[in-house]
């Protein structure tokens, strides 16, 4: 996205901001607290770019060729739910998908590199950082049932300093 890379590790995105060409970046951190620290990551809807690694003047620590994918998918990071990154209009989005029978009240995000943290009367999460300001929209959780989609109430819930969970409201348990 335009003003920041984004590097994904098996337990957090990092984001690595910069809004002006010569200010320091801001290194900002999104982990999952007590998330499985090795869950299954799968590229999907490989891109049509590669990128290649020159590191130094010795090939032996060159890599090319690595393949872009437009989605991430994080298998079981919570027993029974899988996360998947993506970007839509060239912001960085994020998916909890909650297996039947499992609690959404299980995701905890902690966020490092942040000044402060805080929900706007949008519902938006706000992360203050020395590079400027984060939002991320309000979050949408919704079911499929019967081939519809049917809206469940959720928002952002501040925990401690730095941590954030969602609250969602009343949703079948028995479907995804």
């Amino acid at each position: 996205g335009q003003g920041y890379t984004l590097f994904l590790t098996p337990t957090e995105a990092v984001r690595n901001l910069r809004q002006k060409q010569h200010q320091k970046p801001a290194i900002v951190r999104m982990k999952m607290i007590g998330a499985n620290r090795n869950p299954e990551v799968a590229g999907e809807d490989e891109m049509r770019g590669k990128v290649n690694y020159f590191n130094g003047s010795d090939r032996a620590n060159w890599t090319s060729q690595v393949p872009t994918y437009a989605r991430v998918n994080y298998s079981e990071v919570y027993p029974g739910i899988d996360l998947a990154y993506y970007g839509k209009q060239k912001q960085l989005e994020y998916d909890f998908i909650v297996a039947p029978n499992r609690d959404p009240r299980k995701i905890r995000l902690g966020f490092s590199g942040v000044r402060g943290l805080s929900i706007d009367k949008t519902g938006a999460l706000v992360l203050e950082t020395a590079a400027g300001e984060i939002r991320q929209a309000p979050p949408v959780a919704y079911q499929e049932i019967d081939g519809r989609r049917q809206l469940v109430e959720a928002a952002y819930v501040l925990k401690k300093q730095r941590e954030v969970s969602f609250k969602v409201g009343t949703y079948d348990p028995s479907e995804t």
